[in-house]
C-alpha cells in the first residue's frame, strides 16, 4: 500500500490537528474575495461610472448582469474542486482573480466593464468562496458547525475593514495602480495554497476532526480522481442523486430567497430609512448592526446546531427573516432598524446551516459539484435582489415587495419543517430517513 501523500509537508503530530491551518487559510481566502463582493465593489463602482461617463444606475445594471453571467461558471469550478482537489483549485482561482483585478484597472469601455464585473463575481464572490468553504467541509465533520462559525466570524470581521482599506487606496492611488496592489495581495494566496494546503485529512493519516486512522488510504471510487472516499458509499451522493431529493430543493430555495432579500434590503437601505424619516446616524448604523447580529447569531447557531438539527434551525431562520421584513413594512425608524438586526440574526443561521448541510446530508466525495450548482442558483437569485425589492418613493405602497418577501419566507419556513436527511437504499434510489 502506498504511503499517504503530504504535498511536501512533514506529518504533524496528532496532538495538533492540521485542520486548524486549513481553517485559517480558508478565512484568508474568504477575506480576499472582497474585490468580488458587494462590500468591495461599492468602493470603486462610482469610479467606474466617472471613468466611463455612465450613470450609477447603468453601472448597477452591468453589475447585475455580470453577477448573473458569472454565476453560470460555478458548477464548472465545483467539478474542478472534486476532480483536482482544493490545493490546485485554490491556487488556480486565486491566480484568475488576481489577473482579473490587474486588468480591471484598465477598463475603458462598457463591454470591458461587464467583463470585469463578470469575472470579479465569478472568481471572487463565487469560486474562491466555494473552494474556501469546501476545504472546511473536508477537514471537519463532528465540529463542522463550529468550524464554519469561526470561518464566518473571522472572514466577516475581515470584511468589515475592507472599506477602510479600499477607500484610502482608491483615494490616494491611480485607479489602475490601486487594482494592481489588490491583485498582488491576491497572488500571495497562490504559493500559500501550493505549499500549505492538503486536500483531505486522509493524506496525513487522519480522519475529519483529527481522529487518527489505523490504515492508509481507503478505497477510491470512479468519480474521485484517485482521492479517498470520506464517507461510506451509502453516505456519498452524486450530483444527480442529490438533486433528486426534496431536501436539496427546499434548502436551495430557502437560501436563494435569503440571498435575494438580503441583497435587496442592503441595496435599498437608504431608501428604506428615508421613507421612515430616520436620521442619517441611524441609517449609517444599519449595516454595522446587521453584521454584529450575524456574528452573535453564528456563535449561538454553532453551539446548538447539533442539538437542534437542520430542520428546526432553517425554520427558525426563515420565520425570523419573515419577521424582519414585517418590521420593515411597518415604516418607522425603530422598526426598520429592528428589522435589519432581525435579518442579521436570520442570516447568521442561514450562513452556518447552509454551509454544513451539504456535507452532512450528501457526503464529501462530490461536494464540489453539489455546492457549485447550489451556489450558481443562489448567486443568480442575489443578482436580481436589488431590483426585485426596489423601494419606489412615489408609490402608495413603497414596501410592497418587502411584504411579499415576508409571505414567501413564511411559506418557506413551513417547508423547512419537512427537511430530513435522505438515506440511500441502493444505487440511484434515495428516500427520507425516518
Amino acid at each position: 500500500m502506498s504511503k499517504p501523500a503530504t504535498n511536501g509537508l512533514t506529518l504533524i503530530k496528532h496532538t495538533f490537528f492540521y485542520g486548524w491551518i486549513i481553517l485559517a487559510i480558508s478565512i484568508v481566502a474568504q477575506i480576499l474575495t472582497a474585490p468580488g463582493q458587494t462590500v468591495g465593489v461599492s468602493e470603486f463602482n462610482e469610479l467606474f461610472a466617472q471613468r466611463l461617463e455612465l450613470s450609477s444606475r447603468n453601472v448597477a445594471v452591468y453589475y447585475c448582469i455580470g453577477t448573473a453571467i458569472g454565476s453560470l461558471g460555478l458548477p464548472l469550478f465545483g467539478f474542478i474542486i472534486d476532480r483536482m482537489g482544493c490545493r490546485f483549485s485554490l491556487a488556480l482561482i486565486a491566480f484568475l482573480l488576481g489577473v482579473t483585478c490587474f486588468f480591471s484597472g484598465a477598463v475603458q469601455t462598457p463591454l470591458q466593464l461587464l467583463a470585469a464585473f463578470t469575472f470579479l463575481r465569478m472568481f471572487g464572490q463565487g469560486a474562491l468562496s466555494l473552494v474556501a468553504s469546501t476545504m472546511v467541509s473536508l477537514w471537519f465533520k463532528k465540529h463542522l458547525a463550529f468550524a464554519y462559525a469561526i470561518l464566518s466570524i473571522g472572514s466577516g470581521l475581515g470584511m468589515m475593514f475592507v472599506p477602510y482599506v479600499f477607500g484610502p487606496l482608491f483615494d490616494h492611488c491611480d485607479f489602475g495602480i490601486a487594482f494592481q496592489w489588490i491583485s498582488v495581495a491576491i497572488f500571495i494566496l497562490v504559493p500559500i495554497a501550493l505549499l500549505l494546503v492538503v486536500n483531505h485529512p486522509h493524506a496525513m493519516g487522519l480522519s475529519q476532526d483529527g481522529v487518527p486512522r489505523n490504515s492508509g488510504l481507503e478505497k477510491t471510487d470512479e468519480h474521485s480522481n484517485g482521492q479517498p472516499d470520506l464517507e461510506s458509499d451509502l453516505e456519498n451522493y452524486t450530483l444527480l442523486e442529490a438533486i433528486l431529493t426534496p431536501a436539496f430543493w427546499i434548502v436551495t430555495f430557502a437560501q436563494s430567497a435569503w440571498a435575494l432579500i438580503g441583497t435587496g434590503l442592503v441595496y435599498n437601505r437608504k431608501a428604506i430609512f428615508d421613507q421612515t424619516g430616520a436620521s442619517d446616524a441611524l441609517t449609517d448604523l444599519a449595516v454595522p448592526g446587521l453584521f454584529l447580529a450575524v456574528i452573535v447569531s453564528q456563535l449561538l447557531t454553532g453551539l446548538v446546531a447539533k442539538r437542534l438539527g437542520h430542520a428546526t434551525l432553517f425554520t427558525t431562520g426563515s420565520l425570523a427573516m419573515a419577521g424582519a421584513c414585517g418590521l420593515i413594512v411597518v415604516q418607522s425608524p425603530v422598526s426598520a432598524f429592528s428589522g435589519f438586526l432581525t435579518f442579521g440574526f436570520a442570516q447568521g443561521i442561514f450562513l452556518i446551516m447552509g454551509q454544513t448541510l451539504w456535507a452532512d446530508f450528501f457526503g464529501r466525495s462530490h461536494i464540489g459539484r453539489i455546492r457549485g450548482v447550489v451556489s450558481m442558483i443562489v448567486v443568480l437569485a442575489s443578482s436580481v435582489g436589488g431590483f426585485a425589492l426596489t423601494i419606489e418613493p412615489e408609490s402608495s405602497f413603497p414596501f410592497q415587495p418587502v411584504g411579499y418577501s415576508a409571505l414567501t419566507m413564511v411559506m418557506l419556513g413551513i417547508a423547512c419543517t419537512m427537511i430530513r436527511k435522505p438515506t440511500k437504499k441502493k444505487t440511484g434510489e434515495s428516500a427520507w430517513k425516518s
